[in-house]
């Protein structure tokens, strides 16, 4: 049975000084939010021998008056072993929440991630909480 696992951490940022991610679960506008998901044996494309996923976003929370979507979309998912085949692969994406800065405020907000694996026809919804400090 192929199935995917969610992530374990709300936010993760790429620290600029040392060039290495750092899990936090508060945020600053002038942060980047950045997701990982891990996905465990997930469908293959005969031809390529990789996954195809797609993935929708949705920020919500604050005082947000209604929730910010990013559409379904393809997204490549990278395989952890560095080699095409079954095993483990790696989502890694962001929201630069400079770009949205005027809509956010200081306060709880919520990331949910929706996940469609297209070869197996498998979809699996993920929410992680986060706080915008300022």
């Amino acid at each position: 049975m192929q199935q995917i696992f969610e992530p374990s951490f709300a936010g993760v940022y790429l620290d600029q000084l040392t060039q290495e991610f750092q899990i936090r679960s508060s945020l600053t506008t002038s942060d980047d939010l950045t997701y990982f998901v891990e996905l465990h044996n997930p469908g293959l494309d005969p031809a390529t021998n990789l996954p195809k996923i797609q993935v929708k976003l949705e920020l919500s929370g604050g005082k947000l008056p209604k929730p910010i979507p990013r559409p379904l979309a393809d997204i490549t998912a990278l395989p952890l072993s560095g080699a095409p085949g079954p095993g483990q692969y790696a989502i890694i994406d962001s929201i630069q929440l400079e770009a949205i800065k005027s809509a956010l405020t200081p306060g709880d907000y919520l990331l949910k991630v929706k996940i469609v694996d297209t070869i197996s026809k498998q979809t699996y919804n993920l929410e992680q909480p986060f706080k915008i400090v300022g």
